[in-house]
């Protein structure tokens, strides 16, 4: 069961001016947000988030990770993303008060910020106008949904998985072409994201790692040449990668994983 950590004002008030949804709101609105705000301690396994529940928290990623998905018919998963610090979940069901549509798992030990859903009305009835801060990050969700529409319908298994892994890897790079995904991600549960089999994943990631493209450890992914991932996609899609730096591009100090 997740522990709320005591005296963790501070802490919070220090995410909440991270995020890019909250990062530009003034002292007194992020104030009204922290009233009944908590703190999380989450255990590996541990559902934050149940799918077909009422969740009346607008849920943060604060450290670590959380797995969103949601069980096929035969009991497998249908995942998602992956919830990294910065990043909000469960805004759906504060807005129209219907279940959440996934679950949100903890991945080891996380940490995950719950807002009352009151703290963020009133904060919007103190000041209207930030209504757009929440219309644009919904536009920025929502425009990478279509996107993985379309990538999953029109792109090959090559250029979704370079997509994908991009995505995983955004803020982390490292010296020169190399980055890190930040998470560790199965085989399966890559086959499980894109609606591939396995054995399929197996042979794209073998090839990109014969290509001198990517390195792997258990259940880690190493990027050994960004470029090279970049003109995958660029290939197949052309202009979207520099499309989604403009629209997904944070202001100084905020986490690169946010929204």
């Amino acid at each position: 069961m997740a522990i709320a950590v005591r005296n963790a004002g501070d802490r919070i008030r220090d995410i909440l001016k991270r995020t890019h949804l909250f990062s530009a709101w003034p002292t007194p609105l992020i104030d009204k947000l922290m009233e009944g705000a908590e703190l999380h301690r989450c255990a590996d396994g541990e559902v934050v988030v149940g799918h077909r529940t009422p969740s009346p928290y607008l849920a943060i990623g604060a450290s670590g990770s959380f797995v969103v998905q949601r069980p096929l018919a035969d009991g497998e998963p249908l995942i998602a993303d992956y919830l990294m610090p910065g990043q909000a979940i469960s805004y759906l069901a504060v807005f129209d008060g219907f279940p959440a549509i996934f679950d949100v798992i903890s991945r080891g030990e996380s940490e995950i910020v719950m807002i009352p859903q009151q703290s963020l009305m009133d904060a919007l009835a103190m000041d209207p106008a930030r209504y757009k801060d929440i219309v644009l990050m919904l536009c920025r969700r929502q425009r990478r949904e279509f996107e993985n529409t379309f990538m999953r319908t029109a792109n090959s298994v090559r250029c979704q998985l370079a997509r994908v892994i991009l995505y995983w890897a955004r803020g982390q790079t490292g010296p020169g072409k190399s980055a890190r995904i930040p998470i560790g991600i199965s085989q399966e549960e890559i086959a499980a994201m894109l609606g591939k089999s396995r054995p399929t994943i197996n042979k794209e990631i073998g090839t990109l790692i014969t290509e001198g493209v990517l390195a792997r450890s258990y259940r880690q992914i190493q990027i050994l040449d960004m470029q090279a991932l970049m003109n995958i996609v660029e290939r197949e899609n052309p202009g979207t990668l520099k499309l989604n730096e403009a629209i997904f591009g944070k202001p100084d100090g905020v986490l690169t994983t946010s929204d």
